[in-house]
């Protein structure tokens, strides 16, 4: 799995300076997993569909529970979303896909694999 998620965040183009959504990140592991190898500095949140729990053990890692369908996310706010196995499981896709837009800044990258 490891090796999927740096292949993500080489494919996405993920740096330091970004604000990077883990779109229905479940536990995490994959966010932070990125977060601790490429920067301790790096800025992400994270809309977490499993469990909630808020830490910044992680350099600024941030957990929120949430839908996928609806966030609580302005407009344009981050630079790359990406979903790994999730946003086949999240209902209706048009919706799900729809509210990814509206957060995605323009010329954002948008990045998944189901």
């Amino acid at each position: 799995m490891a090796s999927h998620q740096h292949y993500m965040a080489l494919l996405t183009e993920m740096k330091p300076d970004m604000t990077i959504l883990d779109a229905g990140c479940g536990t995490g592991r994959l966010a932070r997993e990125i977060c601790i190898s490429e920067s301790k500095e790096c800025s992400w949140l994270e809309l977490g569909e499993l469990r909630y729990y808020k830490q910044k053990a992680y350099g600024q890692c941030e957990f929120i529970q949430g839908d996928l369908t609806k966030t609580s996310f302005s407009d344009n706010t981050f630079d790359v979303v990406y979903a790994m196995e999730a946003t086949c499981y999240s209902r209706p896709f048009a919706t799900t896909h729809k509210e990814i837009k509206r957060v995605l800044k323009l010329c954002g990258i948008f990045g998944t694999y189901e």
